[in-house]
């Protein structure tokens, strides 16, 4: 799985500064590299945070072709929408307000404590304690699908 792609991106300049101090916080010396590159390291160093704290799955690429067929075929009669879509995007706010949607971890503790008083409420219910019920009562508002 060496498929390696190419893409230009237009940024914000929040955005672009954001590039450089993640950088920083990595410690990653800005000194030859391109902003190119310097994008790409932040991105990566974002998406392995994302899979070290759960958020997006590691893969092991068989889903490739699959997962990036939708924008690997231009198709003119979308044009419009995608312009749309990328005209939202551009807008700072739009990705904080997509950022802050997703898990913290204290969202995944809530979760896993959400998680285990189901299981003790479905499977033991006899030692289902006010305490638990107390406890789980408000994760249900924030969990139940």
């Amino acid at each position: 799985m060496n498929q390696d792609l190419v893409c230009s991106v237009r940024m914000n300049p929040q955005e672009a500064m954001g590039i450089v101090d993640t950088l920083d916080v990595l410690g990653i010396s800005k000194d030859n590299l391109s902003f190119s590159q310097a994008l790409k390291l932040a991105i990566a160093a974002y998406i392995e945070r994302a899979r070290q704290t759960g958020t997006i799955p590691r893969r092991d690429g068989f889903e490739f072709s699959e997962m990036l067929a939708p924008f690997t075929k231009p198709d003119l009669s979308k044009r419009s929408a995608k312009l749309k879509s990328a005209a939202e995007l551009s807008k700072p706010n739009t990705i904080r307000r997509v950022l802050a949607e997703h898990e913290t971890p204290e969202r995944r503790s809530r979760k896993v404590l959400y998680d285990e008083l189901m299981f003790k409420r479905n499977t033991d219910p006899e030692n289902f304690s006010d305490e638990d019920l107390m406890a789980l009562a408000p994760l249900i508002e924030e969990f139940q699908e």
